[in-house]
């Protein structure tokens, strides 16, 4: 699959909790569904990173909008085994009627 990028989608709301996330999450961050499902959004996020994360979540969700979680960042996620890969983490609203 020459020239294709898999984007990893993931569904949570104000307070964190994954709600949904795509097969590509799965298979990027080597984790489970039921693995993910239930824990904070943070989790993927290497421990060095969640600060600086958790900051750019909470200013999303004071002003609802999609951008761009820090371009000027070198972004990291990190897979269930341990290892980190760069990442580009982009936060948008989608109504679902039910937040």
């Amino acid at each position: 699959m020459r020239g294709a990028v898999l984007c990893a989608a993931w569904e949570a709301g104000p307070e964190g909790p994954i709600r949904f996330v795509n097969r590509q999450s799965e298979m990027l961050f080597g984790y489970d569904r039921d693995e993910l499902i239930g824990r904070r959004i943070e989790t993927p996020v290497p421990e060095d990173l969640r600060p600086i994360y958790v900051e750019h979540k909470d200013h999303y969700f004071a002003d609802l909008r999609t951008r761009s979680s820090g371009l000027e960042l070198v972004l990291t996620g990190r897979r269930h085994d341990g290892t980190d890969f760069p990442v580009i983490i982009s936060i948008s609203h989608i109504d679902t009627r039910d937040v």
